[in-house]
């Protein structure tokens, strides 16, 4: 569905359950911000199942980074650095590892919580190491323990790209752009979600 389409699908919607109007561009920002939305309610569905890793794939494939090496300037990696090797900004970390020394093997690193840290370091088998790395972040950087020497891979979901009509249209998969429709009516405080996808499933 393009963006002339989808804004097209915005109007119907809201003709079937309201009487205000919007500007393309208005239009536009409530579609723009409704997609990132969408990828939100994604990643941290609380309903998390054992095929949660495969519905991510499965929805969000055209912003998934997977595996990008990062070089950093000095010890671990900044969210800066990673944002410049994806070419976008990162919503969510999937995955991280570790390279031991030049050349050497990436192991995976462990997302340890704060409150696990203590315990985990006790723990002769859960303790951090060179072929048991931790990670977490402080907002600013992936903070692995032992700390990066060497370079470090990740797996990544980067915001998508914002829509402009005639240069870029909707970048995720075409299966979920009526439910970012519908997000982008519920935004605009035309109807809830669950409406605004019954409305445009009559209307396609």
């Amino acid at each position: 569905m393009t963006l002339v389409e989808m804004i097209s699908l915005f109007d119907l919607i809201q003709d079937k359950v309201d009487t205000i109007y919007f500007t393309d561009a208005e239009k536009i920002e409530f579609l723009n911000t409704a997609q990132r939305v969408f990828v939100e309610s994604i990643l941290f569905n609380p309903e998390k199942s054992v095929d949660s890793d495969k519905k991510v794939d499965a929805l969000l494939y055209p912003i998934i980074d997977k595996d990008i090496t990062i070089t950093p300037s000095s010890g671990d990696p900044t969210h800066v650095e990673i944002d410049t090797q994806v070419s976008g900004t990162v919503m969510y970390i999937l995955s991280a590892q570790r390279q031991n020394g030049v050349a050497g093997a990436f192991v995976t690193a462990k997302w340890v919580r704060e409150n696990e840290k203590g315990s985990f370091a006790d723990n002769t088998f859960k303790a951090p190491s060179v072929t048991n790395p931790w990670v977490e972040t402080d907002g600013t950087t992936l903070k692995f323990t032992p700390t990066c020497t060497d370079n470090a891979k990740v797996s990544t979901v980067r915001e998508p790209v914002d829509m402009v009509t005639g240069v870029t249209d909707c970048e995720l998969p075409v299966s979920v752009h009526e439910k970012v429709v519908g997000k982008a009516v519920a935004l605009a405080g035309l109807a809830s979600d669950d409406e605004a996808l019954i409305a445009a499933t009559k209307l396609i």
